[in-house]
């Protein structure tokens, strides 16, 4: 059976310099206009010791080829693998054919991957569900638990957001209603906003694998806890991936956590990560400590910014995430006792805040990089 098990639709991998690292791979496509390229695996089926070709094109009417057609065999079982260096861009289409018969699978790309974590602002808590509005639809999300990609439309596909998505924000609803919250989050996140900027300007494709969860205290990101599980289970999917996007903290502000004590946990659990890929990651840590629909605690929100500050300073793979807890006031949160965290105003400015650190990050990186 003529099939293609790899890439999946909308997956995107993450880019890599290619002056800094050269991917090893069975065959490298020339460079593209954008910087970067990366290995991808392509794998499939069709009839056992028997030849097929293979073609990467772009997505785009009228298709240009990336790489050159390449002539693979199959084993005694029908399958057949290899792995291409291909550059930034995308969307790309693959092609397989056999005899008269042929497949393809769109699309996929090469661009900026990014996983994150942390509590509830980082996921589905917000007041309005925004939409990818980049046209090609190049800002995709990674289910964590069916492990598909899709369009990053919210809501974002979550830890703690379940498969019966629709019936579950109905019965979040009519709970908020019967408790008289008058701003009510409804399944909305930054990321689309995010994801649509950073494409705007890199011109590649992006991708989230969202892993946050409501209420998680740093305690639950222990690398003995199931959430630890879950990140490491998708980085490991992942294969690289720019960077961490962690934002947690309000529930270790609320508990009275010492800040000295969150700084040793979150280190621990980014060593953690560490050994089990073969690269260090880099962090980029929020600072999100203020939570005024629940509690006001300037004291310990003021401490733990400055645990933040010292690791954004000190530690050479922990970099800056942008600084939320400057969002106050009613144009950007909800009230106290209400349910919505960020306000639609409130998100969009928590994206530019996000786009702005993530930015800074790759100019970063790519300096060093150039030098």
């Amino acid at each position: 059976m003529l099939a293609l098990t790899s890439p999946v639709p909308y997956a995107v991998y993450q880019r890599r310099l290619a002056r800094v690292e050269e991917p090893k791979a069975d065959f490298i496509a020339e460079p593209g206009p954008l910087p970067g390229r990366t290995v991808v695996r392509f794998a499939g089926t069709a009839t056992p010791n028997s030849a097929v070709s293979l073609r990467i094109m772009t997505a785009d009417v009228p298709r240009e080829l990336v790489a050159p057609e390449l002539g693979l065999r199959t084993d005694s079982k029908g399958r057949f693998s290899c792995r291409i260096a291909l550059p930034a861009g995308g969307w790309y289409l693959a092609n397989l054919r056999q005899g008269g018969k042929e497949i393809s699978i769109a699309p996929f790309g090469i661009g900026e991957v990014y996983l994150i974590a942390g509590q509830s602002y980082a996921g589905n808590y917000h007041s309005s569900r925004m939409a990818v509005t980049e046209p090609k639809g190049r800002v995709v999300a990674l289910s964590p638990r069916r492990k598909l990609w899709r369009v990053a439309h919210d809501p974002q596909p979550t830890l703690d957001y379940p498969e019966d998505g629709e019936r579950y924000w109905a019965h979040v609803n009519r709970m908020q209603a019967m408790f008289h919250m008058h701003q009510r989050f409804d399944g909305g996140s930054i990321w689309p906003l995010v994801g649509d900027m950073l494409v705007g300007v890199l011109g590649v494709p992006v991708g989230f694998a969202n892993l946050s969860f409501g209420g998680s205290g740093i305690e639950k990101w222990h690398p003995d806890e199931k959430l630890f599980e879950y990140m490491r289970d998708i980085a490991l999917s992942l294969g690289r991936f720019r960077a961490v996007l962690w934002a947690q903290g309000e529930k270790d502000v609320q508990d009275g956590m010492a800040p000295e004590e969150w700084s040793r946990r979150l280190k621990r659990i980014q060593r953690a990560l560490a050994e089990d890929l073969d690269f260090t990651p880099d962090w980029l840590v929020a600072k999100s400590t203020k939570h005024p629909t629940v509690y006001s605690l300037p004291d310990r929100e003021d401490a733990l910014r400055a645990a933040v500050d010292r690791l954004w300073r000190k530690d050479d793979t922990i970099f800056p995430g942008a600084d939320t807890d400057r969002l106050v006031g009613d144009e950007n949160r909800a009230g106290l006792g209400d349910s919505a965290h960020f306000s639609r105003d409130g998100q969009h400015r928590a994206a530019w805040l996000w786009f702005h650190a993530i930015m800074a990050h790759i100019e970063h990186r790519e300096a060093l990089a150039a030098a």
